[in-house]
């Protein structure tokens, strides 16, 4: 049987993208937040929010960096990993939901009212995928 680690994302940027060098390989890394609205059985509005950090390996790397901006609208797919450990200061468990993207798509981003404009210059999406996999060690990664 095969197996498959598939997801797909549409969600605000949380800061520009920030490019790195890993083991040889270019590195943009950001942060997606992914909301959801709905109302309870009272009718009560409800909200959830849950934040992705996305790392954008390769070429692609570069494209991200010069594209992905704070409030944007991004749509990412790739391939999800949660983390999950113990801080060395306040020994409190953490985790974190980490998106490997394997291509993403700029859906517009903020106006000065707070609306969302497609009038920004878009990147590369759709089935222009970039091979990802750069043998860097993931332990590697500062994040």
């Amino acid at each position: 049987m095969a197996n498959l680690n598939s997801t797909h994302i549409i969600g605000n940027v949380g800061g520009d993208a920030e490019l790195k060098v890993v083991g040889g390989s270019d590195l943009a890394t950001f942060s997606v937040a992914v909301t959801k609205k709905w109302k309870d059985r009272d009718g009560v509005k409800k909200e959830l929010t849950t934040w992705f950090k996305v790392s954008v390996w390769g070429a692609l790397a570069k494209v991200a960096a010069q594209y992905v901006k704070k409030g944007g609208l991004i749509h990412v797919d790739g391939s999800v990993t949660a983390r999950a450990w113990i801080d060395e200061k306040s020994k409190l468990a953490m985790a974190s939901l980490e998106l490997r993207a394997e291509g993403f798509q700029l859906l517009g981003g903020r106006s000065g009212d707070g609306s969302y404009s497609s009038d920004e210059p878009q990147a590369p999406a759709g089935n222009e995928y970039t091979d990802i996999s750069s043998g860097a060690n993931m332990d590697e990664i500062p994040f």
